[in-house]
């Protein structure tokens, strides 16, 4: 700023202020008749010195992190991930509390800041477990559970990247008790897969964001009479045709996808002879 005339004693509203106002005087420019894009600039510029002088008047032991703070607290988005897996039990379940059990178990082994949501529902012999975030941890925990594991055979029928919102707020479980007295059906062909899936995966959505502006009593209740408030549930029959069938990766072989190196191959290394470089 010039001799003679301070910050505080000016009688601008901001530094801003004083620093265009600063320009002006010296006949660097015009904001009257500048350009959109050339005032643009000038306030850019008058921001940053506003931020330098700022920071230069911070003690020294300050200035980092102040700067630190002013650089990253531009909001950012979270994104989260969403697996979907059916499964069987290894025992018939007359409600959901041991499998609950089995389940919050793993959790608080691999999540201690609470970032798990999802919705477990259990029927008698199957299971449907929609959560998000902490995916893979959770899932070696499960493979690694041996024969002390609750589940007998699973599948993953839906996985989602890069999702900006999360469709529950906390992790619940449910338990859907039906009157189908199956143990087995025949394997879904990968048509009739792909269809009941979505449905799963689009069921899933819509429950969690009906429990979102519920008490946490409001929510058990829902959940304890579930198929009377959620009337198209997926029946147990869909899920044990879904678990055995072969066009959907057990835990395993989902595992491995990520687990496995990335191999590329680009079609110009298919055939022969090689194409020439070419030259710049």
């Amino acid at each position: 700023m010039a001799s003679g005339e301070d910050f505080e004693s000016s009688n601008r509203e901001t530094l801003l202020d004083v620093v265009i106002d600063k320009l002006a005087k010296a006949g660097k420019v015009s904001m009257r008749h500048a350009s959109p894009s050339v005032a643009s600039m000038i306030l850019g510029v008058a921001k940053a010195v506003l931020f330098v002088t700022a920071i230069a008047c911070l003690p020294p032991y300050a200035w980092n992190q102040k700067a630190l703070e002013s650089f990253t607290s531009v909001e950012k988005n979270v994104l989260f991930s969403r697996l979907i897996y059916v499964a069987t039990t290894s025992k018939k379940q007359s409600n959901s509390d041991a499998m609950k059990e089995f389940y919050s178990s793993i959790i608080d082994k691999v999540d201690q800041t609470g970032e798990v949501t999802g919705l477990l529902i259990v029927y008698p012999s199957v299971l449907i477990h929609a959560r998000s975030s902490t995916l893979m941890s959770l899932l070696r925990e499960i493979l690694g559970a041996g024969p002390d594991s609750a589940i007998a055979e699973a599948r993953v029928v839906a996985s989602t990247e890069d999702i900006p919102v999360r469709v529950y707020s906390a992790w619940n479980a449910a338990f859907v008790n039906t009157a189908s007295s199956a143990d087995v059906m025949d394997p879904a062909d990968a048509a009739t897969l792909v269809k009941n899936a979505s449905e799963i995966n689009a069921f899933v959505r819509k429950v969690g964001p009906t429990l979102s502006n519920l008490s946490e009593s409001d929510v058990q209740r829902r959940l304890s009479a579930m198929e009377s408030y959620y009337e198209d549930a997926p029946n147990p029959e869909v899920i044990l045709s879904l678990v055995p069938s072969e066009e959907a990766p057990t835990m395993l072989e989902y595992l491995d996808i990520f687990d496995s190196p990335v191999n590329v191959d680009l079609d110009s290394e298919q055939v022969w002879p090689l194409p020439t470089a070419p030259r710049y």
